[in-house]
């Protein structure tokens, strides 16, 4: 009876985890279903840009309401050339929201000064870029954080961006401060094709660094093994 028992009982997990894995599965990407395209029109406020200060986006004023219209960096050439601060533009795209709730457009196409631009992937497939290896050292002029308060950059003053894991940034930001001298090597990101950047800077991945005398090695391949 007991074995009996057991029997059922393991019968019934299955048949939960089965139905669970089932509905999961069962259950596509929202970004695979249809979605309603939007319209809108206002007058463009400002640019936005990503931590690597690469156009990304920019913000449309719509009566007292406004909106982040959200575009590939791959398109901004044509849209920083074509769509002015103080501007009408008209955007046809997909309402999204951010993971921290902030309503977004994702731009499909828009007219601006009578042109039209369509969002269209790259002309040439992606190839990755040819990453060069640094080897620097610089005094740390200002720390780059995200929207969750942890470190992802180090703004050095040989106008140079230190890229750095988030998985590491905790423990860096406690070391670190600004005026801080580091030396440091990593591989420099190299500019794709169409990206426009509001500032020049250099973007290292950092992979060591330097601190008070002290080196450490923040993550990429070919490191150290872990014991």
């Amino acid at each position: 009876m007991k074995i009996l028992k057991k029997s059922v009982s393991a019968l019934a997990a299955l048949t939960i985890f089965a139905s669970i894995v089932t509905s999961v599965h069962a259950q596509p990407h929202r970004r695979h279903h249809l979605q309603q395209m939007t319209t809108i029109q206002g007058k463009v406020a400002k640019f936005e840009v990503n931590h690597d200060y690469v156009y990304n986006g920019f913000y449309l004023n719509i009566g007292s309401e406004s909106v982040l219209v959200k575009f590939p960096p791959h398109m901004g050439s044509q849209i920083v050339g074509a769509v002015k601060t103080n501007s009408d533009v008209t955007v046809n795209g997909v309402l999204d929201y951010s993971p921290f709730g902030d309503r977004e457009l994702r731009m499909e196409s828009l007219t601006a000064n009578g042109k039209m631009i369509y969002n269209y992937p790259p002309s040439h497939p992606p190839v990755p870029p040819v990453e060069n290896f640094v080897s620097n050292s610089g005094k740390v002029s200002s720390q780059q954080v995200d929207r969750e308060g942890r470190l992802i950059g180090l703004i050095v003053d040989n106008n140079t961006i230190l890229r750095i894991p988030r998985h590491v940034g905790y423990q860096l930001g406690n070391m670190l401060q600004n005026a801080t001298n580091v030396t440091y090597t990593g591989l420099q990101k190299q500019p794709k094709d169409g990206e426009v950047k509001s500032a020049n800077y250099t973007i290292v991945h950092c992979r060591t660094i330097n601190i008070n005398g002290q080196e450490y090695f923040l993550g990429g391949p070919g490191g150290p093994k872990r014991r």
